[in-house]
C-alpha cells in the first residue's frame, strides 16, 4: 500500500498503526464516533477485527467498535 493514501480502517491488518484522516457518513455516526474518542489525528493501533467488530487502541486507550460503525473511519497509513 502507498503512504498517505485515505482509505477505510477496514482495508488495514491487525497490528497496522494509522491516523484517523476524516469520518464519512451521517453526523450522527460522526458524532458517534468522535464522542468514542476516534478524533481527526488519533493515532489508532488495530488490535483485533472479527466480522462484528474492531478493537482499537485510540491514543492509548481501548475501543470495541461494530464493523457497521468502522466503515466510517477513514485513515492514512502513519509510519512512526
Amino acid at each position: 500500500k502507498k503512504a498517505n493514501k485515505t482509505e477505510t480502517i477496514l482495508t488495514e491488518e491487525k497490528g497496522d498503526i494509522v491516523k484517523d484522516k476524516t469520518k464519512k457518513g451521517r453526523p450522527p455516526k460522526r458524532k458517534y464516533l468522535n464522542e468514542k474518542g476516534i478524533v481527526i489525528k488519533s493515532l489508532i493501533k488495530i488490535i483485533d477485527v472479527n466480522k462484528h467488530i474492531i478493537i482499537l487502541l485510540v491514543d492509548g486507550d481501548e475501543k470495541i467498535i461494530s464493523i457497521d460503525d468502522a466503515t466510517d473511519i477513514m485513515v492514512t497509513r502513519n509510519y512512526v
